[in-house]
């Protein structure tokens, strides 16, 4: 029989462990499952993190460890994120959808296409983004691109078989007014295509 000096060391030890499974679970749970709420930033279906650096924010640090890799500081590139289209849809490759935008006021900007998993969804074609630099212009200086798994002629982003997906915009050295306005400077629009 053990003595009431092991019982307490085992019940100590048990609780340490539930502790600590019911901790690991709750900051699993916060940091994959954040919500609209819980961006500091929201500009239309565009959505991020507040511009506080990684590694001053916890929570952020963690999330951005988990969602991307080499994250920079909001000093050098703002990251905003949709998971829906402009009405508020979840984004799914099943859909078609067109991105109409400007070219945002930055130093360098992309649009980046991820799976579910947060990768970069595979394709024949090796097409992942468009940036300032590879995107087609239309005549008066705006662009739009094509979301689709099926091909399409001009600024073609696959959206592959993922099933969800989701769009990163990086502002490489935005302007000073976008770091003053993030909520409000024009950014681009996602329309679902009618079939």
């Amino acid at each position: 029989m053990l003595g009431i000096s092991e019982m307490k060391k085992s019940a100590v030890i048990l609780l340490i462990l539930i502790g600590l499974l019911v901790g690991s679970g709750i900051a699993y749970y916060r940091i994959h499952h954040w919500s609209d709420k819980d961006a500091t930033i929201q500009n239309g279906c565009w959505k991020g993190q507040n511009l506080a650096e990684v590694g001053k924010n916890q929570l952020l640090t963690a999330r951005i460890a988990v969602a991307t890799l080499y994250a920079l500081n909001p000093s050098e590139v703002i990251y905003l994120v949709a998971q829906k289209d402009s009405k508020g849809e979840e984004l799914s490759s099943g859909n078609d959808y067109v991105i109409k935008g400007i070219p945002l006021d930055a130093r360098y900007w992309s649009i980046t296409l991820y799976g579910e998993d947060y990768f970069l969804v595979h394709n024949e074609a090796d097409i992942f983004s468009y940036n300032l630099q590879n995107v087609k212009y239309e005549s008066d200086s705006s662009f739009v691109i094509n979301i689709s798994s099926l091909k399409k002629e001009h600024n073609w982003l696959p959206s592959g078989e993922e099933g969800k997906f989701y769009l990163t915009i990086r502002m490489y050295h935005p302007q000073e007014h976008v770091y003053k306005n993030i909520q409000s400077v024009q950014l681009p629009t996602i329309e679902k295509v009618k079939k």
